[in-house]
């Protein structure tokens, strides 16, 4: 505030992490780019934040048993039985989930179908693509989306240290404009 006495700082709730956050920056410095104002943005931003989904996969429950988010036992199972945890950021902005699919190669199926069934005007979109150490499923998995859905284009990028705690190695998170958040349950 002594560089830039005047600046004016806006805060907004994404209700989102990782990949789902990005998109509505992106869209957010795209719309300041545009000469909409900090005030239209914020505002737009409330409005649409909803709208910007986020699945997840993890390949390993080890992780989620250290965040405390599953105890042990089911961890156990889960492992045993090769079931992979597919989630998803609900619209209060939690972890929470989606579907619990038996392999690796469902758990991206389940992605790409929750991006086709809810993702909206496709063609005029980015969609985001993140991964834990893991960039041939994150490959994968957009092939197996544009093989569903046409977008105007991909980007992908590595998850991060704070969300890589959480989910581990071979975390994947894609993210796209869709129907409004509510619960995919």
């Amino acid at each position: 505030m002594q560089e830039f006495p005047d600046a004016r700082i806006h805060i907004v709730d994404s209700l989102s992490v990782s990949a789902g956050q990005g998109l509505l920056v992106m869209e957010m410095a795209r719309k300041l780019a545009d000469g909409a104002s900090a005030d239209a943005v914020v505002e737009w931003a409330e409005d649409n934040r909803l709208q910007a989904n986020t699945v997840f996969a993890v390949d390993s429950y080890e992780y989620l048993v250290r965040g405390g988010r599953i105890s042990p036992a089911v961890a156990a199972a889960g492992s045993v039985l090769n079931v992979k945890p597919v989630l998803h950021v609900d619209a209060e902005g939690r972890l929470a989930p989606f579907m619990k699919v038996r392999g690796r190669r469902r758990a991206l199926s389940a992605l790409t179908a929750a991006t086709a069934e809810r993702i909206t005007n496709p063609g005029g979109q980015t969609i985001i693509v993140n991964h834990a150490q893991c960039p041939e499923d994150a490959d994968a998995l957009i092939r197996m989306v544009q093989e569903r859905v046409v977008v105007q284009a991909v980007k992908i990028g590595r998850i991060g240290v704070i969300i890589g705690t959480h989910v581990g190695p071979g975390g994947l998170a894609l993210a796209f404009w869709g129907e409004p958040r509510t619960s995919y349950a």
